[in-house]
């Protein structure tokens, strides 16, 4: 299909300022991946004969920590974290006796016996501290995201500047105090350099595999993807590769036994045009390896991973996939050298591995338009298929996308592209685009819908000449993230390069930046080259690889933190590392590759965040099945776990004194929610959303007097909204869309002054809207879509601050209130599907920020204001079905003519101007 032509205007986003990137490093000293084998670093005494030690908390025989290693040191640390002196003192007592039984493993009965008193000294320890964390296959974090990776990362504790450490105290007299200093967070490499095959001078000069030139990880950052072959790769999109057919191979490796990664071979031709593009799906059983020169037009093949330990590896999914030369041109052009599309320079699957997107970015055709007779030219294009198990074939979904009808406007699309979890949404780009000007490039995220790709939001595009914006992009699980980037950033003089993240906001259905542009601080670093989001789109991975004048590239990683982006841990550096770059499901895993390292044979290493405390070894922990960490947990998240099902909350959640936040998204969770949450007083967010909770909200939520932000959306929750909610003084966001809620809405709910958004999409409520609600001046976003309530109160005028306002499908019936034209912030009015009559109020021009109006099927009445023709901000423009007389205001269609992308009136009732394009849809 063709995408729409991008406006300009449809695509401007403010910024609010620029994050300059400074190179962060972990704390003095090298810092090695860790030998198993080597327990040096480790202040303690250590038997390496398993035969001589008790099986450990979770039941193996292992290398143990003997008893008497528990130094003066350690015992201060354990009892630094108590808050209770009685326990304190019992848990003295336990220590010192266990410190006199005989290290000897020899002694089975002393053996046994400290096991026993040690565990009971942790269980008081922890119960003591109230800070228990059982969960049951979850990760706990500490205001960071938790991967749960399965290579074991626990992830982060904590957040600097948020929240409080404790640690082991520097007065060996004083058992209680705490140590403010936070745990510094470091990305730690997991198990050896993945190399590429090492070239000596001589033969560097024909080969440069350039290993690492494409990345991929599977969700849980054990099985990587690497491809090669990078040599000659166009530069601004002005050639194609100067040695298409250069040495090129994949490969694939998988950590096992969290020790070593494993090479599993890629079948396949090796020698010719496997190169650019790798993707593995989520789940990391299926592998798509784009190889845009081979046989001259491009191919891409797709594997499946089979069989079980030595007998593991790849074989063909399906036939393979080859791109298309150009059709016939017409004889009245100029002869044209045809040239290959490089289908599957691009490559991306789905979660399950069952759908492929694959990018053509040299694709050139001609498109004859039957009604005009005019031909015009197709510049690259876009294609995605779906695998047919009963077939074994991948057949293709829709119309590939291209820009059939405006030329070189969108020149390179598909450069860059990738699918969300479901394989329904796409972003695509085209960063050598010509609108809006030279090379600024431009993106698109397109949502599958009814057999047909569709434009989903507006276009976003690069604001200046030579941004090449686009030239990497992501999107997030669910698609309502994206992250674009512009390495080159040739508008401006460093030309250090940049990133923006957008998120898709339903009730406007645009796409907004999230934070701050981030942009790169060292001269010409390419900072963007490459890009991934984690699948909640709340962490970014942007790579530089080219540091002019440096002699090194470095890779960041940042996280959305309270609506900026903030670097997470330390820079991470190399040769070129970051050419290519990929992100675990959670964020906890990277994968980074460096091409030109190795002398151009490349490489690609993995990093896991680790959290480093000041001289603080890995916590002890109870079997693997309850984690248990005696620590200030803060944080208990968990978020889009594929393999974890939960069932219920774990009821030893009540029991985290000390949380601050509660993310159990996506879990599965059904049943009730806790009614003893009573003592997290110092809870501050609360996330239930996407699950099948079944129950009625409990009031004792109304406890939680600390909350900001409480989701419950996305369940099957009954009954009416407990008026106690209303006691959430702190509140800023409250979402509990999209269940089954019933009754009214409560009064209450004007004692929260803070609410600046407030969802209660599809739900079932009724009754008026409480007029205490538009006495929330902080709101600015509210949706009350496909609900039944009755009144549209004047009052909503007081709302100067609302830039959303969904309250279509409702059954608000009487007039518009002139009220409404207050509302100076808002982009979007959208009525549809309520019962309003009478005129539509001429104060309706004051509302400079519009973008559209909604108010088609409907009983309005009167004439058109003309006041409308105000508004120079608005794109749409939809009154028909409604009872409207008159004559189109001239105003109106001028604004058509110069600013609206449609214009629809009854013609039958209302008179059009000649030239005026107003009219039905």
């Amino acid at each position: 299909m063709s995408l729409r032509d991008p406006n300009p205007e449809d695509t401007k986003v403010d910024e609010t300022g620029d994050l300059k990137v400074e190179m962060k490093f972990a704390a003095a000293g090298e810092h090695k991946d860790p030998d198993p084998e080597d327990n040096s670093s480790i202040d303690k005494d250590v038997n390496d004969d398993p035969s001589k030690c008790p099986p450990d908390l979770s039941g193996t025989k292992t290398s143990c920590l003997q008893a008497e290693a528990y130094s003066e040191e350690d015992k201060r640390r354990i009892l630094s974290s108590l808050q209770n002196e009685q326990s304190v003192r019992e848990i003295d007592n336990l220590i010192n006796q266990l410190r006199t039984f005989p290290s000897s493993s020899d002694n089975k009965k002393s053996s046994k016996r400290s096991k026993i008193l040690f565990s009971v000294a942790l269980i008081l320890l922890a119960i003591a501290a109230g800070t228990i964390a059982i969960v049951l296959g979850l990760t706990l974090t500490n205001g960071n995201k938790n991967d749960n990776d399965p290579t074991g990362a626990t992830g982060p504790l904590t957040t600097p500047g948020n929240d409080t450490t404790i640690n082991e105290t520097s007065n060996p007299n004083n058992n209680s105090s705490i140590d403010d200093t936070p745990a510094t967070l470091v990305w730690d490499q997991v198990g050896r350099d993945l190399s590429g095959t090492l070239c000596t001078e001589f033969a560097c000069i024909n080969t440069q595999h350039r290993f690492g030139a494409s990345v991929s990880l599977s969700g849980d950052g054990k099985l990587v993807a690497v491809g090669s072959g990078e040599r000659g790769i166009p530069d601004r999109y002005q050639e194609l590769p100067e040695d298409p057919y250069d040495s090129a191979f994949v490969s694939t490796f998988e950590y096992v036994d969290d020790s070593a990664w494993v090479s599993l071979p890629v079948p396949g031709d090796s020698s010719s045009g496997f190169y650019k593009s790798v993707a593995l799906s989520e789940n990391g059983r299926v592998l798509a390896v784009g190889s845009p020169v081979k046989q001259g037009v491009g191919e891409v093949n797709v594997y499946r991973l089979v069989g079980e330990g030595p007998d593991k590896g790849w074989e063909p999914m399906g036939d393979t996939i080859l791109g298309v030369t150009e059709p016939p041109q017409d004889d009245d052009f100029e002869p044209y050298y045809p040239r290959d599309g490089l289908f599957g320079w691009a490559v991306s699957l789905s979660s399950d591995g069952s759908i492929l997107a694959v990018g053509a970015p040299e694709y050139f055709a001609y498109d004859y338009n039957e009604t005009t007779g005019d031909y015009t030219a197709v510049q690259g294009q876009a294609t995605v298929y779906s695998y047919e198990s009963d077939i074994q074939s991948w057949v293709q979904m829709g119309d590939g996308l291209n820009d059939g009808s405006n030329g070189d406007v969108l020149d390179k699309l598909g450069w860059a592209l990738q699918l969300s979890g479901d394989g329904l949404s796409l972003v695509v780009s085209a960063p050598a685009s010509e609108w809006p000007n030279d090379e600024s490039g431009v993106v698109f995220v397109m949502k599958y819908e009814n057999n047909t790709w569709s434009q989903f939001g507006q276009a976003i595009a690069g604001d200046g000449r030579h941004f090449t914006f686009g030239k990497a992009v992501a999107i997030s699980r669910d698609g309502m993230t994206v992250a674009a980037s512009s390495p080159e950033d040739f508008a401006s003089a460093d030309g250090n390069g940049f990133a923006r993240i957008y998120r898709y906001f339903s009730q406007s259905g645009d796409w907004a930046q999230l934070g701050q542009r981030i942009v790169g601080s060292l001269y010409r670093s390419k900072f963007g080259t490459s890009i991934a989001l984690s699948g909640d789109g709340n962490q970014v991975v942007i790579g530089a690889p080219g540091t002019a004048g440096y002699g090194f590239g470095h890779v960041h990683v940042y996280e959305l933190d309270g609506g900026s982006w903030v670097q997470l841990g330390n820079s991470i550096l190399g040769e070129t590392p970051g050419y290519a770059v990929a992100v675990s499901t959670y964020g906890t895993t990277v994968a980074v590759g460096d091409h030109s390292d190795d002398r151009e044979s490349g490489q690609v290493r993995v990093f896991r965040l680790q959290e480093l405390g000041p001289d603080e070894p890995p916590p002890e922990t109870l079997p693997p099945s309850i984690p248990i960490r005696t620590y200030d947990f803060s944080t208990t998240e968990i978020n889009d776990l594929p393999d974890e099902r939960l069932t219920s909350i774990p009821t030893e959640v009540g029991s985290l004194t000390r949380l601050t936040r509660i993310s159990l998204n996506e879990t599965y969770l059904t049943g009730t929610i806790p009614t003893d949450w009573s003592q997290l007083s110092l809870l501050q967010e609360l996330d239930l959303s996407d699950n099948s909770l079944s129950s009625t909200i409990p009031s004792e939520l109304g406890l939680l007097t600390s909350l900001t932000r409480l989701s419950l959306a996305t369940n099957s929750l009954i009954g009416s909204i407990p008026t106690d909610l209303g006691l959430l003084t702190a509140l800023t966001e409250l979402d509990l869309g999209w269940n089954d809620l019933s009754g009214a809405l409560p009064s209450e709910f004007g004692n929260l002054k803070a609410l600046n958004r407030l969802s209660l999409r599809d739900d079932s409520l009724t009754g008026s809207i409480p007029t205490e609600l538009f006495l929330l001046t902080a709101l600015t976003e509210v949706d009350f879509d496909y609900n039944s309530f009755k009144n549209f109160p004047s009052e909503v005028g007081l709302l100067s601050a609302l830039t959303n306002l969904g309250i279509e499908n409702n059954s608000l019936e009487g007039t518009l209130p002139s009220e409404v034209g207050l509302l100076l912030q808002l982009t979007r009015l959208d009525l549809v599907g309520n019962s309003l009559n009478g005129t539509l109020p001429s104060e309706l021009g004051l509302m400079t920020a519009l973008n559209g109006i909604y108010v088609y099927d409907m009983s309005f009445s009167g004439s058109i204001p003309s006041e409308l023709g105000l508004l120079q901000t608005m794109q749409w423009l939809y009154l028909y079905n409604n009872s409207f007389t008159g004559t189109v205001p001239t105003s109106v269609c001028m604004l058509a003519l110069t600013r609206l992308d449609a214009c629809y009136v009854d013609e039958g009732e209302v008179s059009v101007p000649d030239n005026c394009p107003c009219g039905l849809p």
